[in-house]
């Protein structure tokens, strides 16, 4: 293999955060029942009931002011290819600057010894800055299949329970944290540990996090700083307790959600309306601070271009309650698929606001279409 391509590979793994959740979504993995069938049992019974008697009303989204930020992760057309070229990736900061004003990604501490690929970041980061862009890192510890903690080859151990596991951790922090990004993940979707079967893990972290915190922000008190959970899997399995826990080990706390992903086809269908997404601030701190670290809705795979537009549409609406400083979608564009891609990988991979060859989604004019409300 090629240096090039091993590049690529690797920067295909760090942009799609969707990895562990996907490998979480075939049948053999699935923790419970089916997840279309979980996530509606968690639904608030009359909510649910207003939403259907509501299908047939206008969309009360054109009138909902927008208080939060939209952001898209590093994905330009062509991807992985176009990471390469110099036209696309120009493309892609001048469309999401048009959306919105966030960008980032998710880093991979199993690849961080990688010279290339830290040296491609460190450029992605100063492009993103000199088009007035912030950006977002996200710090993945855990594993390709996120079953346990990713080290990279020079650290000797494989768990938080170790010193030098901890150590090691705690200086790749620092160095992410020394780009300056405007906010640093100290963990994605940390509950898949849990989801995962690894809770020993999940609570070693739990325990080093208030020091990682402390040692980071001290040094950098101007990043924001978050850990993020998967929101829809925290209903799942009724662990959104496990929040409590961290609030003296971040300034926001930062969620996933990818309906589609869970057997929701439409926007009428989510469990709850709005209240899907608001009554998680139950299990937070009063007035914490929120985002949507990593969020989509499929076009293709079960659900449509004009499901994913009103989707788009009812955001302000359906995040009122949430109130989050930022949503960022997780691809600009979609990824390649081909006539043979099963339902599930057209799920996963026609997110994007645009299609692979840059065509332009109903999705992108919904959010254009955003009344700011701050």
């Amino acid at each position: 293999m090629t240096k090039t391509i091993k590049v690529i590979a690797a920067i295909a793994l760090l942009t799609l955060p969707l990895a562990a959740c996907k490998e979480e979504l075939r049948p053999e993995r699935a923790p419970r029942q089916p997840a279309t069938t979980d996530v509606k049992a968690q639904a608030p019974k009359a909510q649910s009931t207003e939403n259907k008697s509501n299908k047939n009303q206008p969309d009360p989204a054109a009138a909902a002011p927008v208080d939060f930020e939209i952001g898209t992760f590093i994905t330009p057309r062509n991807f992985p290819k176009g990471l390469f070229d110099q036209k696309m990736m120009s493309e892609y900061y001048s469309r999401t600057a048009s959306l919105g004003r966030y960008t980032g990604s998710q880093m991979n501490w199993f690849d961080s010894e990688n010279k290339d690929l830290n040296n491609l970041w460190h450029k992605f980061i100063k492009d993103a800055r000199s088009r007035g862009l912030k950006f977002i890192v996200e710090m993945n510890l855990l594993t390709r299949d996120a079953s346990g903690v990713g080290t990279p080859p020079s650290v000797k151990g494989s768990s938080f329970t170790d010193k030098r596991v901890r150590k090691a951790y705690q200086k790749w922090a620092l160095e992410l944290a020394a780009q300056k990004p405007d906010v640093l993940l100290l963990a994605v979707e940390l509950n898949n540990l849990l989801i995962h079967g690894n809770p020993k893990e999940f609570n070693a972290f739990k325990a080093f996090a208030p020091k990682l915190y402390e040692t980071v922000k001290m040094a950098y008190p101007e990043i924001t700083i978050s850990i993020s959970f998967q929101l829809d899997q925290l209903y799942l399995r009724n662990e959104v307790s496990v929040l409590e826990d961290f609030a003296n080990a971040l300034d926001l706390y930062s969620f996933s959600t990818y309906p589609t992903a869970f057997g929701i086809r439409t926007v009428d269908a989510i469990p709850g309306g709005a209240d899907y997404f608001t009554r998680i601030r139950k299990h937070l701190p009063a007035n914490a601070r929120t985002a949507i670290a990593e969020s989509g809705w499929a076009s293709r795979g079960g659900s449509s271009a004009a499901e994913q537009a009103k989707f788009y549409r009812r955001m302000p609406q359906l995040f009122s309650g949430l109130k989050p400083e930022f949503v960022v979608v997780a691809y600009l564009h979609d990824l390649p698929t081909s006539k043979n891609s099963s339902k599930d990988e057209l799920l996963f991979s026609t997110m994007g606001l645009f299609d692979a060859d840059g065509s332009q989604k109903p999705a992108v004019k919904a959010i254009r279409e955003y009344k700011r409300g701050r």
